[in-house]
């Protein structure tokens, strides 16, 4: 009783009640810690408490917008460093939407006490409707704002040289004005300090620029990204100076959260081409938003995947399904205006001179999954090959009939199912790599221990996205490192999980085998 007697007669501070929370939040969740949002709401509360006005100072709705526009601006290298740049219009807009939607939040309150009235419901149905028209058109707003690439800065030493002293000085007036500073009784800071305190921000600012530059280099020529996309497939294959290719979107839900971090933090082009490998939900999930978001300049579509289900009978529901969406994806290129195209066999595409793919021999199939897109990706002296959703049958036809001998890297099939990555394909091709994209603690119980005991045997060294979240490939003159989401050169990308860290040198694995 006395414990918590001082405890009730404790006054807490801002900081301590913010301790308190991250506790909970972590004890419970540790991994949200991980989490991009998490993180720039953890900073942004610190420096809205710092900022906040003292008890008994003058508040009201001006001090309110010092108040979040100086931690805003203190924010912006964090922001930057975590989101890849900083969108200019991002504190206006906060300015102003954030104060909507805590409004819209107060009047939904009552909102639940008058639709319980029955004659109130008409009110409360027609307040309901404002609200979220209200809301719709916040959405719209900042939706269309944030698409303004021209404004949106991304980290580099131009950026940093008039960031810095436009912050600087519209910290000075936004809060060096303010009664708290000037009420507080607190000794002159010196001016060796002042210029101390300077002289670090700028230095926190250039080791922040060189490292974006750094990391940006580090990626090589050409790059291979396993989104950490639950129990799905999504991956990025980059060629440096010549675009980008995106391979499936996952499940429905979970690419909007993590695509656009992704993409600016990793300098992508606004547009690229989208590959489809089959259109199963776990595969093709956001591939309707993603060409909404006017992302794609391209999609293309599984030539055998369309064989198989011509081959079916037409009163067919799985056909009938399949067709079905894809009237629906000819409408969306149709209305974005960006082509659908069939990707066949018939001959090698070159990307750039020294990275090309080639689609394998499909063959006739017993099903959607071993009908899948798969890929053989070149560059310079080093093969991928990307499987889908593909299986042993599969892998049959095209080990006979395209030839394929040692690879480097393999994306295995239907995220490590057992009827997937026979042991024909490993004795074959000896991947240095093995990727398996698949969820945590999935319900399908992928990857499952037959191929994992097979890949060991064969020597690759396994990367799952379900131990080890995001996985990373920088493909170098004589070298494949991996990179995983522990890895803090790849922060954007949300993980649920992490085991491994660090780089295989694939080169040096395969001599030894």
């Amino acid at each position: 009783p006395v414990i918590f007697q001082g405890i009730r007669q404790k006054l807490t501070s801002g900081f301590q009640n913010l301790l308190a929370a991250t506790f909970l939040i972590v004890l419970f969740q540790p991994h949200f810690i991980l989490q991009i949002g998490f993180q720039l709401s953890l900073v942004m509360t610190v420096l809205i408490i710092t900022c906040s006005p003292a008890p008994g100072e003058q508040g009201g709705f001006s001090a309110m917008l010092k108040m979040q526009g100086t931690a805003m601006i203190l924010a912006v290298p964090i922001n930057m460093r975590l989101n890849g740049g900083f969108h200019l219009l991002s504190v206006p807009l906060n300015l102003t939407v954030n104060p909507l939607l805590e409004t819209v939040s107060l009047l939904s309150l009552p909102l639940i006490l008058l639709d319980r009235i029955s004659f109130l419901e008409p009110i409360a149905a027609f307040t309901a409707m404002l609200a979220r028209g209200g809301l719709a058109a916040a959405e719209l707003l900042v939706e269309g704002a944030m698409r303004m690439e021209g404004l949106f800065l991304r980290p580099n030493y131009r950026s940093m040289a008039v960031i810095l002293p436009a912050s600087l000085f519209l910290i000075i007036i936004l809060g060096g004005r303010s009664q708290r500073l000037a009420s507080r009784m607190r000794p002159p800071v010196s001016r060796r300090r002042t210029q101390t305190a300077v002289i670090g921000a700028l230095s926190l600012l250039a080791v922040l620029s060189v490292s974006e530059v750094v990391r940006y280099t580090s990626l090589g020529t050409f790059s291979l990204t396993v989104l950490d996309i639950g129990q799905g497939d999504s991956l990025i294959l980059r060629v440096r100076g010549y675009g980008v290719v995106m391979i499936d979107t996952g499940k429905p839900g979970q690419l909007p959260y993590i695509w656009e971090g992704y993409r600016r933090a990793r300098r992508l082009p606004a547009r690229m081409s989208l590959f489809l490998t089959h259109l199963d939900a776990d595969h093709h999930g956001e591939a309707a938003w993603f060409i909404r978001q006017r992302y794609a300049n391209l999609l293309g579509l599984s030539t055998s995947e369309r064989d198989y289900y011509l081959s079916l009978p037409e009163s067919d529901d799985s056909r009938i399904r399949y067709f079905d969406q894809v009237a629906v994806y000819r409408i969306l290129c149709s209305e974005y205006k960006i082509p659908l195209v069939w990707l066949s066999g018939e001959e090698e595409t070159h990307v750039a001179a020294d990275t090309s793919f080639r689609v394998l021999t499909s063959g006739a199939v017993s099903d959607g999954n071993n009908a899948s897109l798969v890929l053989l990706v070149s560059h310079r002296d080093t093969k991928t090959l990307l499987t889908g959703d593909a299986e042993i049958e599969r892998e049959t036809i095209f080990l006979a009939e395209d030839g394929i001998e040692a690879i480097d890297v393999l994306k295995v099939g239907h995220h490590g199912s057992k009827n997937g990555t026979g042991e024909r394909l490993l004795k074959q091709t000896t991947p240095g790599i093995a990727l398996i994209s698949a969820g945590v603690k999935n319900t399908y119980n992928h990857p499952s221990p037959e191929v994992l005991n097979r890949l060991q045997a064969a020597g690759s060294n396994v990367y799952r996205t379900d131990t080890s979240g995001a996985l990373e490939l920088s493909y170098k003159t004589d070298r494949i490192t991996v990179r995983t989401h522990l890895d803090l050169e790849v922060p954007v990308i949300q993980s649920n999980a992490h085991l491994y860290e660090g780089g295989v040198p694939v080169g040096q694995s395969k001599k030894g085998q």
